[in-house]
């Protein structure tokens, strides 16, 4: 379709189809979670088998061998050289290191919180050195499975500390999430959340209204600000903090929802990344579940974890000496990306391929069903005929690619041409 045309140029987009199914992309989509116990003798299976369509893995590492001494150098190599694995396998990590990985917190937890800060502290450079991969840090050391409950220390006093110390010793550069919306309340003011590393993440998903406890009855003004609040407010509080830092976890069985009401909730909840083996009661009703034209419920899901920025439209605008592209991006997915996204223009024609603009346009920060308008400023040398105008993203941190959710999904996407 030609959007603008003159006696000189005359520019035609491209088809801007948006893309049938999932399209992999960092930060975001259906997980597993890989186990390895430090300390115990037990051999680790390195490299991992990985799967290469996930481009996450949950990395789960039980240190409880060590839970009344500190690491030893030989256990910190170890964790060093997993991570290199799963790094080196191109996954974002959701990395969990716990005390505990069979329901038994309080025997496995030190008897001394001072143990816990101390292994925090022996942790901290290992974090920072792998901060490129670690896409959060889940449930801080305590609790059986690591999930933040049945542990000494989830009061409000050991949590501010420990939280403290984490940030502090990994020097802000590691995001972590707690089990529950309260949590973050305990160690968060209510006049303090702008710039926060800290989020949430949830095992329990549709297992009851409440989540299994994650969410509590009584409305906020009545709870205050660390009591649990009612489900619909928590669901509330939760996406302000999905915004900086992805949120994600289990599905379990409990709530009986329609698929409607399912997409729904997820996307009330910001999604962004979801466990694919457990709970497999669930996932296996939702595979079975037809959602539309023969796709399936849990196919569906998989395409709408996290962001999936789609281009809608382009045109070319002419005002006097100074031309411009606009293009319309819209999230199609339950959440927003949660980190700053450039977007690149590069210009293809007879001299050859060149970027001609970048854009830090906070596309990062655009919500499940938003939309952005970008407005690319272009010199008049690079208006002429035969040029085409090629998009890209890219996640400004460590440069990983970001594909459009459009036809073709390649490392680039055709926006258009002068003809």
């Amino acid at each position: 379709m030609i959007f603008f045309s003159d006696r000189k140029t005359a520019f035609r987009s491209a088809d801007l189809r948006q893309a049938a199914g999932d399209v992999p992309n960092p930060g975001r989509g259906w997980y597993r979670i890989y186990t390895y116990t430090i300390g115990e003798g037990q051999s680790c299976d390195l490299p991992p088998v990985l799967y290469e369509t996930e481009t996450l893995a949950l990395v789960l590492i039980d240190i409880g061998a060590y839970r009344e001494r500190p690491l030893e150098e030989e256990g910190l190599s170890l964790i060093d050289k997993i991570l290199d694995c799963f790094a080196a396998g191109g996954k974002d990590i959701i990395l969990r290191i716990a005390y505990d990985t069979q329901g038994k917190g309080l025997e496995r937890e030190p008897s001394l919180f001072s143990k816990v800060q101390l292994h925090v502290r022996q942790l901290a450079p290992l974090l920072i050195r792998h901060s490129r991969h670690i896409l959060v840090f889940q449930g801080l050391l305590i609790g059986s499975w690591g999930e933040m409950h049945t542990s000494k220390f989830v009061t409000e006093k050991y949590l501010c500390e420990l939280s403290q110390s984490f940030l502090f010793e990994t020097e802000g550069k590691v995001r972590f999430a707690v089990r529950k919306p309260v949590q973050f309340r305990m160690i968060q003011a209510p006049n303090d959340m702008d710039g926060t590393l800290a989020g949430c993440f949830d095992d329990a998903i549709f297992a009851s209204d409440t989540h299994m406890g994650t969410f509590g009855t009584q409305d906020s003004g009545k709870a205050g600000w660390i009591r649990p609040w009612r489900p619909e407010e928590e669901i509330a509080f939760l996406r302000k903090l999905a915004v900086r830092v992805p949120f994600g976890g289990e599905v379990l069985s409990g709530e009986d929802m329609t698929p409607p009401d399912t997409l729904k909730r997820l996307r009330m909840l910001c999604v962004s990344y979801l466990n694919c083996v457990h709970e497999e009661a669930r996932l296996r009703k939702w595979k079975e579940m037809e959602y539309s034209s023969g796709v399936s419920l849990y196919d569906t899901i998989g395409a709408c974890l996290g962001y999936r920025l789609t281009a809608e439209t382009v045109s070319f605008e002419k005002k006097g000496r100074e031309s411009c592209l606009k293009l319309k991006i819209t999230n199609h997915g339950f959440a927003c990306c949660g980190e700053a996204v450039r977007f690149d223009l590069s210009a293809g024609g007879q001299s050859g391929d060149r970027r001609i603009s970048s854009l830090d346009c906070g596309l990062g920060k655009l919500e499940g069903g938003e939309s952005l308008t970008l407005r690319i400023p272009l010199e008049p040398e690079q208006c002429t005929k035969g040029t085409c105008f090629y998009g890209e993203l890219r996640r400004v941190r460590d440069e990983s690619l970001i594909r459009f959710a459009n036809e073709p999904a390649g490392e680039r996407l055709l926006l258009g041409g002068i003809n």
